[in-house]
């Protein structure tokens, strides 16, 4: 049976995390619970200060591919990676630690 979520203007889903959901609004990373009741804010991805304040526009985040890409959990720890900005961030999900994995 499936149930009707509310619609958050703004929020990115990124990853089902099991009893959450990692959400990401611009460069700030969420965790939220299943029912998109309770947020949690986890880090915020390095950028600089032009490239906050084009991501507040859609079309022109849609079109310099500016928001957060895809997003995989590691097996074994509270890390997910998250692609952003033609990197890789590792994110420490109990701790908020941002550490480049790959760029």
């Amino acid at each position: 049976m499936s149930t009707v979520l509310r619609v958050l203007k703004g929020y990115k889903p990124i990853q089902y995390l099991g009893d959450s959901i990692l959400l990401s609004k611009g460069f700030d990373l969420y965790r939220s619970d299943l029912s998109l009741c309770n947020f949690e804010f986890v880090a915020s991805l390095p950028s600089n200060a032009l490239k906050r304040m084009l991501v507040k526009s859609r079309i022109i985040t849609r079109l310099l591919r500016l928001d957060v890409g895809p997003s995989c959990v590691m097996p074994g720890s509270d890390s997910v990676l998250v692609c952003a900005s033609k990197k890789i961030y590792k994110v420490e999900l109990g701790t908020g630690r941002v550490t480049v994995d790959f760029s």
